[in-house]
Order: structure tokens, then sequence, then C-alpha cells
């Protein structure tokens, strides 16, 4: 279906994978068409589809965003899926050698910067969103690819892409890497679109498409108006960062003089807040360091007192800092949290449950409550613990606590959870998940 996204279109050679199908409007198989193969963490083929589709539109390009992806899950199937997605759209479709791209979000950006090295030019770019290159890759080398990153302000990766973004230039590979709004998440459509035009802009530069003068014009109207909305909430250091990479991505198109003379004109005082800001960056960097070898202690037989790990990892006053008056240490505050929440209420419970580590699994729970006590995951995390151990009764009142709290959104549904299968049939546990179907279908889930 042209201009439309098909929800799932199966693979030919391998029905098992399937992905989401964008084709523009005027599709025409006689000619070659971009493509941009998008991986979700969460197997959401549709939904990041729809977050790129009106750029899509507006570039003539094809979107394959597999249906079949998964983060933090070492045995999900994405080496194949991204096979066989690849294989069937090539022999399905009409595409440009010289002008395919992946992008992805957290585990499917790495996932993506996976899959241009293994090609070896194969990719011209790749957009990385949450996350950067994956553990194997050597930041230090020019990558096969260029790469335009995003993440949330409070991202507790946003310090991995601001080192990563050094690391980008000082390798001389084409890049951009900017912030948004928000947490670890997908960018906004708004700023997919000015992906795909900054792509465009490094596609023109290298002879791979005709030059466009309105995608130019579109970039430095986005990217100008994100500059001018910073300094007028007065954040002069980040209107400095904005301005300087615009000129730099448009030196070649003729229209960096303005960005430059922008640059220039925030003067002094914006460059010491710039400063700033990167210094608490690099600050951020090394307490997480630190705090990660905290966090591993938590395998140790028997586990730290709850108190300790606290202490620690200075959760008390991160928490006060939170509200901070100024932004840089709010952000750094919210970003530090961040970090640690991630690894105790996701990652390192799941990893201790499957070493038989129960009560060091219901500590990192307990630490996640302590770090953001209004979400419901680590109540989730408690059940868990309590029902692999065989406490129904415990896991019982800690997913009810759970659901005073909000609705959990685990990756797993509560219902198909194989460590919670204990509970299934149980009169309370099946009370629980009606409830949380009833959520599901009120108007506004």
């Amino acid at each position: 279906m042209r201009g439309a996204i098909t929800p799932k279109v199966e693979c030919a050679a391998e029905p098992r994978f399937s992905y989401a199908l964008y084709l523009p409007a005027d599709y025409d198989p006689a000619r070659k068409w971009p493509a941009l193969f998008l991986f979700d963490p969460r197997e959401r083929g549709p939904l990041a589809a729809a977050l790129f589709k009106e750029a899509a539109a507006l570039h003539g390009m094809i979107l394959v965003s597999s249906n079949d992806t998964r983060s933090d899950d070492p045995r999900a199937p994405n080496n194949e899926a991204v096979m066989a997605t690849w294989a069937d759209a090539y022999s399905r479709l009409s595409l440009d050698p010289r002008r395919l791209y992946a992008g992805g979000f957290s585990g499917g950006a790495r996932l993506s910067a996976r899959v241009g090295a293994v090609l070896k030019g194969g990719l011209a770019g790749v957009i990385a969103v949450g996350a950067g290159l994956p553990p194997e890759a050597d930041a230090r080398l020019k990558q096969p690819f260029a790469l335009y990153g995003a993440m949330g302000e409070t991202d507790f990766n946003y310090t991995e892409m601001r080192q990563l973004e050094q690391q980008l230039r000082a390798s001389h590979t084409p890049s951009r890497i900017v912030s948004f709004e928000g947490g670890h998440q997908w960018l906004p459509s708004g700023l997919a679109l000015e992906a795909l035009d900054w792509m465009a802009l490094q596609a023109m530069a290298e002879d791979r498409t005709p030059t466009d003068p309105k995608v130019a014009d579109r970039y430095r109207a986005s990217v100008s108006a994100r500059a001018a909305r910073y300094e007028q909430e007065g954040r002069v250091g980040e209107a400095l960062r904005t301005w300087e990479a615009l000129a730099d991505d448009l030196a070649g198109f003729g229209g960096s003089t303005a960005a430059v003379k922008e640059a220039e004109r925030l003067g002094t005082a914006a460059r010491k807040e710039l400063e700033r800001e990167r210094a608490q960056v690099k600050r951020d960097q090394e307490w997480t360091e630190k705090a990660m070898r905290t966090i591993a202690s938590l395998g140790q037989t028997p586990p730290p007192p709850l108190a300790q790990l606290v202490q620690q990892l200075d959760v008390v006053q991160l928490r006060q800092q939170l509200e901070a008056a100024d932004r840089i240490t709010a952000l750094s505050a919210t970003r530090r949290l961040s970090a640690i929440m991630a690894q105790a209420n996701s990652y390192v419970p799941r990893t201790l449950r499957e070493r038989g580590l129960l009560v060091n699994a219901m500590v990192s729970a307990e630490l996640a409550a302590v770090i953001d006590p209004e979400s419901p995951g680590p109540l989730v995390n408690q059940a868990r613990a309590h029902a692999l151990a065989g406490r129904k009764a415990e896991a019982i009142a800690a997913l009810r606590k759970a659901l005073e709290k909000g609705v959990p959104r685990p990756m797993v549904p509560l219902a198909e959870d194989p460590e919670l299968a204990s509970l299934r049939g149980d009169a309370e546990f099946e009370a629980i998940l009606e409830e949380l179907r009833k959520r599901a279908a009120a108007p506004g889930a």
C-alpha cells in the first residue's frame, strides 16, 4: 500500500520474521529509492515507522521497520531478524544501494551501528537514539557511516552520547548529536525529519543525490528555531552548541555565515556555560563508572546492606538536587539517578534471579524503590523474587502495591511472565490481571 504503513509484511523466506513497511505515495519500482531500516527495542515496527513516516514522505524514502528486534534479551533473534528483513526488502523493493540507512532506539541503535560496521560502507548513515555504538566497536576509529545521534536530556545514556560526540569528531566521522526534552525514549517526529534532512545534506556533499536547496533551508530553520528557544530559556550554552553545530553542517551549502555570527554574538558567558556543562558531563561519566561498580556488588553473597548502597550511591543527596534551581545541577542529578535506576530496576535483578540469588534480587528491587519511590517497577521485581521463592502471598501483596502506583509496563506482560508462573490460577492474581486489562482498555490508556 503506497503512502501508508503496512503493519506486517512477512519475510518470504523466513515467515517467522516480519516488518512494517512504508512506501512513498509515488513509489515506482522502475527507479531506485533510498530506504531506512528501523530497529525498535520492543518489537514495535509500526510505532518506529510512524515516527519517521512524514519525514520519509518528504524525502521519498522507503521505511522497513522490523517487528522482531529486542533489547536486553540474549535470546532475541536480532541477527536473524536483520538478515531476513534485509534480504526480503531487497527481493521485493527497488532500493538505491548508495542511500541505505539504519536507525534504532536503545539496543536498536547499537544494532543499527553493528549492521553498518558489518556492511563496511553498505550503509550511508545510522540514526542512533538513546544509545551509541555496540560494545565491540572502537569509537576512536572512523566509522564507515555517518551518524546522527539523539537522546533525551535526562536519558541515562546522555553522558555516553556526549562522550561519543567527542570521539566521532576526533576520528573525523561525519556526525551530529543533539538532545531533546525527555528521558530514555524515541526521538520526537520533528527530530526524525531533522535527522533525515541531515543525512540528505551528507548525501549531497558526497554527490550521492542531487543538491536540493529546500532541504538545507528546512534544516536551517529547524535548528535555528531550537537555538533561539534555548536562548529564550536562558540556556545560552546549549544555544551556542547548537549554532556552532549548524555552522558546521551548512559549511558546504553557503549558509553557515549567519550561524557563525549568532555563535559569536552569544560571547564569553555562553562559552563558559557550555564548558561548565561539558565538565559536568565528564564528572557524571566518572561518577557513573564508580556507581556501576557499587551496583555490581549486589552479586556478592551476602549482598551489601541496603543502607550502605543508598549511601555509597548518594541517593538521598541526588534526590534533593532534583529540585535545584541550577539546571545543570538538576539535570546531572536526574541522569545519575536514571543510570542507577536502570541497573537496579532492570538489568541487575533479572540477572540475579536467573542465578538464583533471590535475596540479592530483593535488595536490588528495594534499592530501586528508594531511588524512585513512585515507580511501580521495583514492586513488580519484588513480586518476581517472592514468586520464585514460593512466597505467593508476598508476591500478590507486592503486585497490589504496584497497582496503587500506576500501571506497570514490564517488557513481558505479567500474564505471560515466566517468573510469575506460580501465581497463575490464583484468584487474587487473576483479579490483578483483570484490573490491568480494564485499565488498558480505558479511554486514554
